[in-house]
């Protein structure tokens, strides 16, 4: 699926594309943070957390090859409140937030 995403992204775009290897129980995206771009699953598992106030956390859903995220928040300037982490070995396609704007 993220390999058609990929190829229909206008041509002068895709040299943007950056590729991200990560290890198992890896931080991509902090609770807190502005998220910078969005991510395509190529291959592994990752978890998506909501914290609360009192500092638990929520798992809400986990996300694999084929999945994408990051996207929602692009078009916002507030202050993300989910936190995504590496549960496997992942491979990912990443676009700047600024590229996807365009």
């Amino acid at each position: 699926m993220n390999h058609v995403i990929i190829k229909n992204i206008p041509k002068e775009f895709q040299k943007y594309i950056q590729m991200l290897n990560l290890s198992k129980e890896q931080l991509i995206i902090e609770s807190d943070g502005n998220n910078k771009g969005v991510y395509f699953i190529n291959s592994g598992k990752v978890a998506v957390k909501k914290y609360l106030l009192n500092g638990e956390h929520i798992f809400l859903k986990e996300l694999q090859e084929g999945n994408c995220f990051g996207e929602m928040e692009l078009f916002s300037d507030r202050d993300g409140t989910y936190e995504i982490t590496t549960l496997t070995e992942v491979s990912l396609s990443y676009l700047l937030r600024e590229i996807v704007q365009k």
